[in-house]
């Protein structure tokens, strides 16, 4: 998840920046953070980066926030606009770019983690696909309907729900990060565990339904099984 905060007060900025910081450690999510207090360097940046959630100041130099955020909405259809302002009067302007929030500056602190897990949630409904490329062709999955991955000389296969799969050039260390974010465990070197189909973690083996059993890794075995247990419990 990439996150831009644009504000020309970079005390602001901070401030936004520590609260995501103190967020997402507790929520234990993966994001990639991206500060500007230059309105035109992150239209600039956005050439190159694909933001995911925008924080935006209305008042700025010299693409006020409303520009900035056509701009964005424009460039990446999904992007979550939260603005935080000092004044409500623009909340009205924010609507047009379909803004997610409008808070005040003064109400950060106590709205920003109501706000966040908001945020999160529309984030989650959004990207509940993966896409990967396969013979110049894009293949799209629901996370949901994969059942594990397995990897071997730098290709992944996807095995379904259905017992179908696919293989398409990737490395499983590229993709671990944004599986585990949708629940998914890497339970050895080759392959990735969807726990909405875990059934038990025993003997140095993961029980799949379908009566699929995959082995562990038996080093840092332990350490493994606590966080099985954790991600299930927030499951």
């Amino acid at each position: 998840m990439n996150i831009a905060i644009c504000d020309d007060n970079i005390v602001q900025v901070r401030k936004i920046e520590s609260l995501l910081e103190k967020y997402f450690f507790e929520a234990k999510v993966p994001y990639e953070l991206f500060s500007y207090t230059d309105s035109s360097l992150l239209v600039e940046d956005s050439k190159k980066y694909s933001f995911d959630i925008a924080f935006l100041d209305v008042e700025m130099n010299p693409v006020n926030g409303i520009q900035t955020g056509e701009y964005l909405r424009s460039t990446f259809p999904n992007i979550i606009l939260i603005y935080v302002s000092g004044y409500i009067d623009y909340s009205v302007q924010g609507y047009k770019v379909q803004a997610f929030r409008y808070i005040l500056k003064k109400d950060l602190d106590a709205l920003f983690k109501e706000d966040m897990d908001a945020a999160l949630l529309q984030y989650r409904k959004i990207n509940d696909y993966f896409t990967y490329k396969k013979d110049g062709e894009t293949i799209i999955v629901p996370y949901r309907d994969i059942v594990y991955l397995m990897s071997s000389e730098r290709r992944v296969t996807v095995n379904d729900v259905n017992g179908e799969t696919d293989t398409f050039y990737a490395k499983l260390d590229d993709l671990e990060k944004q599986f585990e974010y949708h629940n998914f465990l890497r339970v050895q070197q080759s392959y990735l565990v969807n726990l909405k189909y875990a059934l038990k973690l025993s003997n140095y083996n993961i029980y799949l339904r379908n009566n699929i059993v995959i082995p562990v890794t038996k080093r840092n075995y332990q350490q493994l099984r606590l966080k099985y247990t954790e991600m299930k419990g927030r499951m």
